[in-house]
């Protein structure tokens, strides 16, 4: 569930499959009243898949993209064509999904450790947008978790917000000193 410019709160969805994982690209599913149906395929840049970004209204009068690099970088595009892409990593916690023989399991990092291990695909992580000031132009959400060593647990995290300036995203403030890393995180805005 994500929310979309000019949509509102969507489903969003991609079809599995046992060999390459997704089967289809991005949909927007809707409930028909019995089950969930597919519906349009979302416009999304080449090489986005279902985890790891955002649409959003940054003020260019269209949707943007915002969406992790495989190296925790964001990258904004427009349509297909990637605007910015930043110089610093993120490092969002990543999620491996594995397919064993006897199904799929989720797990942190490389945890899974099992022999039987047909296919695994790398879930990117979370990046929210919300309008926060009420101007009328999302803020992009992510966290900054601090890097972990070969053998050393997460040391630190923070929660970061950024706008775009029209070239680039900017912090516009963040939130320190959060213990550990962040695995996931929701905000809300209250009605005004």
């Amino acid at each position: 569930v994500m929310d979309w410019p000019g949509r509102g709160t969507i489903l969003v969805g991609q079809e599995y499959d046992p060999d390459k994982f997704y089967g289809s690209p991005p949909r927007q599913y809707s409930w028909s009243g019995t089950a969930y149906t597919p519906g349009p395929q979302l416009p999304l840049p080449k090489g986005l898949g279902l985890y790891g970004f955002a649409a959003a209204d940054l003020g260019e009068g269209n949707t943007m993209y915002v969406a992790f690099d495989e190296e925790g970088r964001l990258i904004v595009y427009s349509g297909d064509t990637p605007l910015w892409k930043s110089e610093q990593a993120y490092n969002p916690e990543d999620i491996t999904v594995y397919r064993s023989a006897t199904g799929v399991i989720p797990v942190l990092q490389s945890g899974a450790g099992s022999s039987d291990i047909v296919v695994s695909k790398h879930l990117a992580g979370k990046i929210l947008v919300l309008d926060i000031n009420g101007d009328g132009r999302d803020e992009i959400l992510v966290p900054k978790n601090a890097k972990r060593g070969l053998l050393s647990a997460a040391s630190g995290a923070a929660l970061v917000s950024l706008r775009w300036t029209g070239a680039r995203l900017d912090e516009s403030w963040n939130i320190p000193d959060l213990p550990g890393n962040v695995l996931d995180f929701c905000i809300t805005k209250p009605d005004a």
